[in-house]
């Protein structure tokens, strides 16, 4: 690729095939290298300070012509629009004089890309997804560290770590306004595939409530409480009696199950201590394990009974224990965790809301993270990061063979557009060698960069 300084950034056009050479924070798009596809990716890329601009001229799309204006509109001839013989006879303007004259133009072929170019990008992209993931899984568990000291201090009565709380929350707000950010923390809650403990499980409903909560039209304001309400659910759990756990993964502590079904009612006569804290958050804490059919706990309420925020964080309550469960062989694809929420839409036992389980299915689109796929040239590959404008084009986990080495590809469906996928696949259908290869949990998640991320970790929880 020969690359070329672009010293005026007043000439960037849609086609153009960039290079950016800047800080991986810098800016909101996936990779460094891209073809700009919108005014809107220009303008984002103006704004980036201390940037070096770099164009390729080979990768570029040609600059559009723009063909002068007819003087006399008149004299325009109107084109075919419909071939058929009764449309004509219907419009006597789509008849042209002397039609059977007209030569076809000849069709135009394209040049077949070269296999090893395809290999080779898909590698680098491979590597690029690979770094952007370090740096954005560092962020979460910079997060994640500082919400474990706000469940401490709020366990000894600290009333500044409900201001730190509302700082995270409101912190959480700000990263969703983006669509490639929600798709990071999204993929990441999701994917991770092992419980690390309370304060983990909270700040991933924290999330996934905050992400529901939005698209189902929540004001600023409503989807604070609803934070709120969904960090400090499983508080009561810190003041029940524990005990030791121990997995293949390691050893947990986890609260005597003859007293888990308190924690609802004790972690609300906890947070109440604390001044201002809101009513509706505090009802989301103390409902979240009731059901819609009057099967939960403490109370046994029905639909009308429990409020909106504990309906939606008891969903994504849900979805984090099936996607992360304590012991790791248990833990399910998002596609799988879906799957199963879905059950209670299509079946008698109105346990959740079905308007927030299909919320949460379409914000995670038809192929969520996870989902095992076959593509039209036969490949099968592991849907690893959905894509918000395109939802059947997501970005793909492959392998490739080198006589007998495995090597993993990425195959980026919004760019490689003479691909796609034919058919969802299960485990079973999937060779034993590509499906080990693939194993949702081997390499974690590659996840596009998210803009904002690093600030929810180094500048809001100071």
């Amino acid at each position: 690729m020969a690359y070329k300084l672009l010293e005026n950034l007043d000439e960037l056009r849609i086609g153009m095939y960039v290079k950016l050479d800047c800080s991986w924070w810098a800016h909101p798009f996936a990779t460094s290298r891209f073809k700009i596809a919108s005014q809107q990716d220009i303008e984002t890329i103006r704004g980036i300070r201390r940037l070096k601009l770099y164009i390729d001229q080979d990768l570029s799309d040609p600059p559009a012509v723009e063909e002068p204006e007819p003087e006399n509109l008149e004299s325009l001839e109107i084109p075919p629009i419909f071939a058929s013989e009764e449309f004509l006879e219907e419009d006597p303007l789509l008849v042209f004089e002397n039609d059977e004259e007209q030569e076809e133009e000849p069709i135009q072929l394209m040049e077949a890309p070269d296999p090893e170019e395809i290999k080779k990008n898909r590698k680098q992209l491979y590597h690029e997804r690979r770094t952007h993931l370090k740096k954005v899984e560092d962020a979460y568990w910079k997060v994640l560290g500082k919400s474990k000291d706000i469940f401490k201090r709020i366990g000894t009565g600290h009333h500044a770590a409900v201001k730190n709380a509302v700082q995270l929350v409101a912190n959480v707000e700000s990263v969703l306004k983006h669509e490639q950010a929600t798709m990071t923390l999204m993929d990441i809650v999701s994917s991770t595939g092992m419980a690390e403990g309370l304060s983990s499980h909270a700040l991933n409903v924290c999330i996934m409530s905050q992400i529901i909560g939005k698209e189902m039209g929540l004001s600023s304001d409503e989807l604070h409480m609803l934070g709120l309400g969904a960090l400090f659910h499983d508080m009561g759990k810190r003041m029940l009696p524990m005990k030791v756990k121990f997995h293949a993964t390691g050893i947990t502590m986890e609260p005597d199950q003859e007293s888990i079904k308190l924690h609802p009612e004790k972690g609300k006569e906890l947070m109440e201590k604390f001044k201002d804290f809101p009513p509706q958050s505090l009802e989301a804490i103390v409902q979240h394990h009731e059901r819609l059919d009057g099967s939960g706990y403490p109370q046994g309420l029905t639909k009308d009974q429990i409020s909106l925020w504990a309906q939606i964080v008891m969903v994504a309550d849900e979805y984090d224990e099936l996607c992360n469960a304590a012991e790791i062989e248990k833990s399910l694809t998002p596609h799988e965790a879906l799957s199963q929420l879905y059950r209670y839409v299509d079946s008698n036992q109105q346990k959740f809301s079905k308007d927030v389980i299909l919320t949460l299915i379409r914000t995670m689109t038809v192929f969520p993270p996870g989902t095992l796929v076959e593509l039209s040239d036969g490949t099968i590959g592991q849907v690893i990061s959905v894509n918000l404008k395109n939802p059947t084009r997501p970005l793909l986990l492959s392998s490739h063979f080198e006589g007998t080495r495995q090597e993993a590809l990425m195959i980026d469906l919004s760019e490689e557009i003479n691909l796609t996928i034919t058919q969802s696949l299960r485990p079973k259908d999937v060779p034993s060698k590509i499906l080990e290869f693939l194993s949702p949990r081997r390499n974690s998640i590659f996840i596009h960069q998210a803009e904002n991320v690093p600030q929810l970790a180094s500048k809001k929880l100071t």
